[in-house]
Formats: C-alpha cells, structure tokens, sequence
C-alpha cells in the first residue's frame, strides 16, 4: 500500500512539473511580444519574412559619398524614446541617414553576443576623439560590431527614421563607441549653429570608414580645425 501511495505521489509530482513546464512554454508563445524584445524566439518569429530595409555595406560604389549634409534633433529626439537606444545622434544626407546610438537597459536582446557589449565607454583606441565634456555617454553600452545588432532592433530603429525621413534612400546605424564620439562632434557644431557643409569631406571619411570598410581614417573635427 506504502509502495503504491509512493508510485502516486512520484506521478503526482511528475505530472505538476509536467503541467508547470507545459504552462511556461504555453505563456512563452503566447505571451505578447513586447516592443522593446529585440532577440527572444518571439522577436525572431515576429521579424521572419519582413523585409530588411536598414543599410547594408557598399564597399564597392558611391552609396557613402554624400553630396549634403544635416543633423536632425527631431530623429534623435524620437529614437531616443526607442526601447534600448540611450541617446541618438541623426544625420541626413542628399541619400542616407546616418544613425548612431548608445544603448540603455530598457531593450532586451538587442545585441547577439554579450561578449560584444562593453558597459564602459572608454574609447576603444586613441583615435577617437574622446574630448565631450563630462563625457555624457558614460553611464550607457556600446556595441562594437554593427553586425551584432539584432535585425529587429535595426529595423526598429530604421522605420522611425523612415517614417519621420521619407525621402531617405537607406539608414545606417551602428552603436559603436568610437563612432558615436565622432557623430556627437558633429552635433555639437550643429548645436552652435555652425554649417556643416566645411566639414562634409570629414563626414564622408567618417561614413565610409564606419560602414564601407574605407582605409582613411577619420579625424577628430578639433584636429581638423587646427590644420
């Protein structure tokens, strides 16, 4: 009698655990997806099929050679309310916007490899211009790679830009530190009401070297001031 009352609690158990694993693999589906999910088994179904409309490189033509240049507060302003963007730094050109963000912990799953993600925002060589007072991204993530950025977070971020900037051909991001540094340099001569057509020939080396594997390294703009 021992020995079968045994055999039911054991099944009983095994039955619960059942149950139980069965429930959290029903809410794991069905749960709603959450804006700001950019790397569950949910966020990747969601993005299957959708077209990929972000920038891709171009190594190999004139897609990165800008005629014009702007920034927009008004983007920057909107994709920072975005799920995991901390701060953004928008630019537009004749044919592209040009993205650069730093990430907060209000996304989840926006990177595909935590090893590519660094918490500290020391510039990750001596060339970047890590001359912002304060430096206002020191309490924000970055990621190295472009490439490991989830496809749904990109699009997330492209699609504001794309409803906010119809006429743009492609948007490029990249939450790469260095290149953040140099976007806010541009900001910051935006913000003086300094045009930025001196500086386009810069911008370009900047956009091309970031996204079109271009050899030329950019410049800090204080360096290039001072030549």
């Amino acid at each position: 009698m021992m020995r079968k009352l045994r055999l039911l609690s054991t099944f009983c158990i095994v039955l619960l655990l059942f149950v139980a694993g069965c429930s959290s693999e029903v809410e794991r589906y069905s749960k709603k997806l959450d804006d700001s999910d950019y790397g569950s088994l949910q966020a990747k179904q969601a993005q299957k099929g959708q077209l990929i409309t972000f920038g891709t490189n171009h190594p190999d033509d004139n897609q990165h050679v800008n005629n014009t240049v702007h920034y927009s507060p008004d983007i920057s302003d909107a994709l920072g309310s975005i799920g995991g963007v901390g701060a953004a730094r928008v630019f537009l050109t004749d044919k592209n916007a040009y993205v650069a963000v730093v990430l907060d912990n209000t996304g989840r799953g926006y990177a595909i490899s935590k090893q590519y993600i660094r918490q500290d925002t020391t510039p990750f060589d001596n060339k970047a211009p890590n001359t912002i007072t304060n430096n206002p991204f020191k309490n924000f993530i970055s990621v190295n790679d472009n490439t490991q950025l989830t496809d749904r977070f990109k699009q997330t971020i492209a699609n504001k830009v794309f409803e906010l900037a119809p006429e743009v051909e492609e948007v490029h991001i990249s939450a790469n530190l260095n290149f953040m540094f140099y976007m806010d340099e541009f900001a910051q001569a935006a913000w003086g009401d300094k045009p930025l057509d001196p500086y386009l020939k810069q911008f370009n080396i900047l956009v091309q070297h970031q996204f079109a594997n271009g050899l030329i390294m950019p410049t800090s703009l204080n360096d290039y001031r001072n030549k």
